[in-house]
């Protein structure tokens, strides 16, 4: 399936003409002239594009086993463009994979020559790589693809706005984040003392400028004695940190104003406030007053509802200084989100973050990790490894004892041993907050 998002504008206009006359004084012949101007709008077209299957490179529903399919497809545009790839999960019921989509084999975008049109084939490449023989059930998976061609930024050719998510690809609606409070010392792993649902949308002009940026937190569970509060940082400095001394850089450039609107879902009342970069800006104050309880962390389906959530806007004072890069992607450490522990003064930032200032167990555990995906979290007590087989891979590749990262490992959190009853039955937690 393809979509186009396209502007065309047609548009023909002629100056005013002047007659021109004869005998004029001296005899002379008297001339004028009008200019004609038209501009075209822009076009493009994606064309032969067909559904296709991918098939097993190796023994079908084996333990790692890699599925690849590829079709081809024409692009013809009269300007430079960009084709953005929108992908899915491989679903069958309950069970779903991740898989990876690129153009030509190389990105999930594709850029054509900044200096004209275009008109030249390209291929769409898709893999999914199973995890254990027990991670996904045996059947037929199916999912959907989008091109979407856009012009490209810049210049006269950038018409149009583009907003960046996280978490950006596999259908995802949020990404969650997940700690462990003891620091430094080693937890249980279970990573549910504080579990967050969160999302990221920047937003461009048409010239490539960053304007706003609006982040979204949920409460989803939590599983810990302790007290803590949720925190921003904008400019790479916690302030009064007893522990967490790494500067991290800023996100973006120059000032901003900074929005935070805390809404009570008990009663749906509001509340405003505003704060300035430099601020430990503070998205939850009190984790205990976001659930009750320990929250979401037990099996069965006495689910807790959450009591709190907070938008934060951010608007940019300098867009100019902020461009689009080329990744066109919000990367997972782009943003300081850190948990500050008010049992212990310790503050404990996301390992992808900040791997530093003893934010690795002496386990080799994080004590934070981010999850680009909606992520079924463990019960209480039960160790991550019980359940995620590939996380110790992920791990270790995450505190740099080893430079290598296997597909397998990488997505990880796709890879859970449905087996060993660790994890919360998260889609029983859904159907409980919608109703």
């Amino acid at each position: 399936m393809k979509r186009l998002a396209l502007t065309m504008f047609l548009a023909m206009n002629a100056a005013p003409a002047v007659a021109a006359g004869y005998g004029a004084p001296g005899g002379g012949d008297v001339r004028d002239s009008a200019t004609i101007c038209m501009q075209i709008g822009a076009q493009a077209q994606l064309t032969g594009l067909e559904d296709f299957s991918l098939e097993a490179q190796g023994t079908s529903g084996a333990a790692g086993t890699t599925y690849t399919g590829a079709d081809s497809f024409r692009l013809e545009s009269n300007m430079p463009v960009r084709v953005l790839i929108e992908e899915g999960r491989l679903t069958n019921g309950k069970s779903s994979i991740a898989m990876d989509a690129r153009v030509d084999g190389v990105s999930r975008f594709f850029d054509t020559p900044s200096d004209g049109s275009h008109d030249d084939e390209h291929e769409l490449s898709v893999s999914a790589r199973l995890g254990t023989i027990s991670s996904q059930l045996a059947g037929r998976y199916q999912t959907e693809v989008v091109l979407t061609v856009v012009p490209q930024q810049g210049g006269d050719a950038g018409c149009g706005e583009v907003t960046l998510t996280f978490p950006g690809s596999g259908g995802a609606e949020y990404a969650v984040l997940a700690f462990e409070d003891l620091y430094p010392r080693p937890g249980d792993a279970d990573y549910n003392d504080f579990v967050v649902r969160y999302s990221v949308e920047e937003s461009y002009n048409a010239s490539g400028e960053l304007e706003t940026i609006e982040m979204n937190f949920t409460p989803i569970a939590r599983g810990a004695g302790y007290n803590h509060a949720l925190k921003l940082d904008l400019d790479g400095v916690i302030e009064r940190t007893r522990n967490a001394f790494a500067d991290t850089g800023s996100p973006f450039a120059g000032d901003a104003q900074v929005k935070l609107t805390y809404t009570n879902l008990t009663n749906g009342t509001a509340q405003v406030k505003y704060f300035g970069v430099d601020d430990d800006i503070p998205i939850f104050r009190n984790t205990r007053s976001t659930l009750t309880g320990f929250a979401n962390v037990y099996s069965g389906t006495n689910f807790v509802a959450p009591k709190l959530e907070t938008k934060v806007e951010i608007t940019l004072a300098s867009p100019e200084l902020n461009k689009l890069d080329e990744a066109h992607e919000i990367t997972m450490d782009k943003y300081r989100i850190f948990l500050d522990v008010l049992s212990t003064n310790k503050d404990i930032d996301l390992a992808n973050v900040n791997p530093d200032d003893g934010m690795i167990d002496s386990n080799g555990y994080p004590f934070g990790i981010v999850v680009p995906d909606d992520w079924a979290w463990m019960k209480e007590s039960k160790h991550i490894d019980d359940a995620y087989p590939y996380f110790e891979e992920y791990r270790r590749y995450l505190v740099g004892e080893t430079d290598e990262l296997s597909p397998e490992a990488e997505f990880w959190f796709d890879a859970v041993d449905t087996g060993s009853d660790a994890v919360v039955d998260i889609e029983a937690l859904e159907i409980f907050l919608e109703g």
